[in-house]
């Protein structure tokens, strides 16, 4: 907003103010209705200099961009197991297992 020169209209225009937090509250929009979201978007720009720059640099980096590409951790046991020997094995001699590491859930008794 401050490159764009928007953050004083931010401070005093009501209307770019509930522009914005529509931008953000896209977030919370089904993943899929996300592009069709913008586009709504898109159609009730305000009026003021700058805000299509915004609007579309929102849109290249958090919606059709590479931005909302997340890369889901692995959650193999194999994935798992394998980073966490690479972190014992980085940690050398300073690393000593919890005790409960070692331990079945049959050997815990609940009291």
């Amino acid at each position: 907003m401050q490159d764009l020169g928007l953050a004083g209209t931010y401070a005093v225009n009501d209307e770019v103010r509930l522009f914005c937090g529509m931008l953000d509250r896209l977030a919370f929009l089904p993943v899929a209705d996300v592009p069709a979201g913008m586009q709504v978007l898109r159609g009730a720009i305000p009026a003021v200099d700058g805000m299509n720059d915004l609007v579309d640099y929102f849109d290249v980096t958090y919606v059709t961009g590479t931005a909302r590409r997340i890369k889901r951790p692995q959650t193999s046991s194999t994935a798992l197991t394998s980073n966490g020997r690479r972190w014992r094995e980085s940690a050398g001699d300073s690393f000593v297992p919890h005790p409960c590491s070692t331990v079945s859930t049959a050997e815990v008794e609940c009291t």
